[in-house]
């Protein structure tokens, strides 16, 4: 895609579940979220991740977790192939604000504020101008907290008309259509 020309797209997991203790349903959000990073080459970055459960130090070591507990995704290739290229991060929960090296944060949900909508026409202009665009998923039946939609930049629903997906859903989704849009710029050479 021609990474010195355009910015790079984080897909960033924020766990809603327990923060204190590990559960399967956290891998196999891992290893669903790494193909589709791999596919579109964004990067995959973890926020609230109770690694200390599982005696995981580093994302290596997460990715090896990963790849030994699930078939999905090529039972874990795709997050071994992220970990190799240092594009699996693994950070604390956001307080009081996202790493600023994960750039512009657009939360993904069914419930954008009007002021802080954006469309993935827009999220692409920002990864082309170049910007780093980090695109953030919550886990579990809550989504996102009210705290992480507040330090959003931008809200971004990728139904346009509020519909609410399970996570999976929204992760393929949401990841297929912006990385479909910047491949189809960066080929018409629009940046």
């Amino acid at each position: 895609m021609g990474r010195e020309r355009v910015g790079r797209v984080t897909v960033a997991l924020y766990n809603s579940y327990d923060p204190n203790r590990y559960h399967e349903i956290h891998t196999r959000m891992i290893a669903r979220a790494a193909p589709l990073c791999v596919a579109y080459d964004f990067k995959l970055a973890l926020f609230g991740f109770p690694l200390d459960d599982v005696g995981v130090e580093t994302p290596r070591e997460l990715a090896e977790l990963v790849a030994r507990e699930t078939t999905i995704g090529a039972s874990g290739r795709e997050v071994l192939e992220l970990a190799e290229r240092n594009l699996l991060e693994v950070y604390d929960y956001p307080d009081p604000g996202f790493p600023p090296q994960l750039g512009t944060i657009v939360a993904t949900t069914c419930r954008p504020e009007p002021e802080k909508a954006i469309e993935p026409e827009d999220v692409v202009e920002l990864v082309l101008r170049p910007r780093s665009v980090t695109l953030v998923f919550g886990l579990g039946r809550r989504g996102l907290p009210e705290e992480v939609l507040e330090r959003a930049e931008h809200h971004l629903d990728i139904t346009g008309r509020g519909i609410s997906l399970e996570t999976s859903t929204a992760l393929g989704a949401v990841t297929a259509v912006v990385g479909h849009l910047i491949r189809r710029a960066v080929r018409s050479k629009r940046y």
